[in-house]
């Protein structure tokens, strides 16, 4: 009889997850599809679409072939590099995935933030392909959320937490932090049974540097007016970046590069001169949750800045070695992750004002849509002050709080709408 009902147990568990990955593959191929058939789009994008079709439509694995271990990452805060000298992939647990967060809600609160939702249901069922041979995780600890997430994780995997500094500027917290990336090399040195070395570590951060000087050339060229790319496609590429080795993706954006500023010579643009420029600041928008920069784009207006950790926030800054020593490699690690970031979590919001100031100047923004995923609270803190200050800029605001699920489209489509033209009537 206790056969029986294990049996019928994998039976249902099979179910699920096929049912998993058949809805997971539905909304992501609207989206894919719909971006693919915006006007204007560069040729140079597909290897992203294509990387992201392979994960969330076909199902596929990543770095088949590679002998690379898969760590799962959450957030910006996990150094990369210190994954790569290790001998492994940093692939990032982060989910926008509406079909994970119902899962996840099967073992954590219904109030909890949909990030961390989602980020534990694509782990529960063991059906999403990439994920499939992630058998550890590395997660800062920057929110309760995050906190409590270590232990429901711990369930199916091994887990490394690190603890975050609560303020970016001292010098206390660098050395707190270096001390944590210690911890973290410890772990990665026991489970994926390689030792980090000054080389590998070196290597590892030049490869980084690389990527981020590319990606700082695309910066300049998507912050032209008129636009030359539409926000969503960057959004698509930066999502594609934790399924890549740094080399072939930043050889993908190269291509990118070089046709943008052809087009720029060419006088093709994405959108026209009185088009509406938005700023996108908030909680992260990650792939396949791209609903708001999509009604943004096809509703006439274009996403030119991102103020997210998916966006300028995570792979705009580079880390600079003033000792050429293990140690002199871990500081600079540190302060690449800690100083730069407006994170709200850590740094007080005096810095993270300034920093979407700097980027509404640079980007020549109209107005900005502040996104608040549904209990993430610490972003909803800041609002009034983010509010105040753009008034006197001269620069429209709209809070946006939503989930992952699709019910609140049309409503969201109406009230962006209405944001774009009040835009364009002031313009």
């Amino acid at each position: 009889m206790s056969s029986n009902v294990t049996i019928g147990e994998e039976a249902l568990n099979k179910r699920a997850e096929e049912r998993f990955v058949r809805k997971t593959a539905r909304i992501s191929a609207k989206y894919l599809r719909s971006v693919r058939e915006m006007n204007n789009v560069p040729e140079a994008m597909a290897p992203f679409w294509n990387v992201l079709e392979d994960v969330y439509v076909n199902n596929k694995k990543i770095f088949e072939e590679s002998a690379l271990k898969t760590v799962g990452t959450y957030c910006v805060m996990v150094p990369e590099e210190l994954v790569y000298a290790a001998g492994g992939k940093p692939v990032r647990i982060c989910s926008g995935n509406h079909v994970a967060l119902q899962l996840g809600e099967e073992i954590l609160p219904k109030d909890a933030c949909p990030l961390v939702k989602a980020a534990a249901g694509s782990i529960m069922p063991n059906s999403m392909a990439y994920l499939g041979d992630c058998r550890y995780s590395v997660i800062p600890v920057t929110c309760d959320c995050k906190r409590k997430l270590v232990d429901k994780l711990r369930e199916f995997h091994s887990v490394h937490s690190m603890r975050i500094p609560s303020a970016s500027q001292d010098d206390g917290s660098i050395e707190e932090y270096v001390t944590e990336l210690y911890k973290l090399k410890d772990y990665l040195e026991e489970n994926l049974g390689e030792k980090i070395t000054y080389k590998k570590l070196y290597d590892a951060i030049g490869e980084t540097y690389a990527t981020a000087l590319e990606t700082e050339r695309f910066f300049r060229l998507k912050s032209r007016f008129p636009s030359v790319i539409h926000g969503i496609h960057s959004i698509m590429l930066f999502n594609a970046y934790t399924y890549m080795r740094p080399e072939e993706w930043r050889g993908h954006l190269s291509v990118l590069n070089d046709e943008l500023e052809k087009r720029i010579d060419s006088g093709v643009s994405a959108a026209r001169k009185n088009t509406p420029r938005i700023m996108l600041t908030g909680s992260p928008m990650i792939f396949p949750n791209v609903k708001i920069p999509y009604i943004i784009e096809s509703s006439g207006g274009v996403v030119v800045a991102d103020e997210t950790c998916i966006g300028e926030r995570g792979y705009s800054d580079v880390p600079v070695i003033n000792d050429c020593s293990m140690d002199g490699l871990m500081h600079a690690l540190a302060v690449k992750a800690i100083r730069p970031c407006t994170c709200p979590v850590f740094v007080d919001t005096d810095k993270r004002l300034y920093r979407i100031k700097k980027l509404i100047e640079r980007n020549q923004v109209d107005g900005v849509i502040y996104h608040v995923l549904r209990g993430c609270l610490v972003y909803d803190y800041e609002y009034q002050r983010i509010e105040d200050m753009l008034e006197s800029m001269g620069v429209k605001v709209l809070r946006v709080e939503t989930d992952y699920s699709e019910e609140d489209v049309e409503q969201l489509k109406i009230r962006l709408e209405a944001f774009l033209e009040v835009i364009k009537f002031s313009k």
